[in-house]
């Protein structure tokens, strides 16, 4: 059996242990985005480090930006600042991969908009 550690015991082995970190975290607002959200909030705690959770809205579905705002408003409850990033393109066929190429897309533009970050995790 595996020796339990906190969290934060298993980052500091892990590859983050640049002193000054920018993280961007893809939250879905499904259950493994949101622990992992909390999780991060966590670690920018100790670690002194600025995460940006981001939300990217596909607008494949009557209701999403609702859906958005849903999970932007959970998050405040625990100080997470989240951005929506809004699709604006129409995604008609392969819609998974192009939803994952827009994603990617919309990423890294904010990514290159705060010019200082070191991490992108999808979750």
């Amino acid at each position: 059996m595996a020796k339990k550690r906190p969290f934060n015991k298993i980052l500091i082995k892990g590859p983050l242990i640049l002193i000054k970190i920018s993280i961007l975290i893809a939250v879905s607002g499904g259950p493994d985005s949101l622990a992992l959200s909390a999780l991060a909030k966590a670690y920018s705690y100790k670690k002194k480090c600025k995460i940006y959770y981001v939300l990217v809205d596909h607008n494949l579905r009557k209701g999403s930006t609702k859906e958005a705002l849903k999970v932007k408003k959970l998050l405040k409850n625990y100080k997470i600042n989240l951005h929506i990033l809004k699709n604006k393109k129409l995604i008609n066929k392969n819609i998974q991969s192009q939803a994952r190429k827009i994603r990617y897309e919309l990423l890294n533009h904010f990514c290159e908009k705060k010019k200082n970050y070191n991490y992108i995790n999808c979750s």
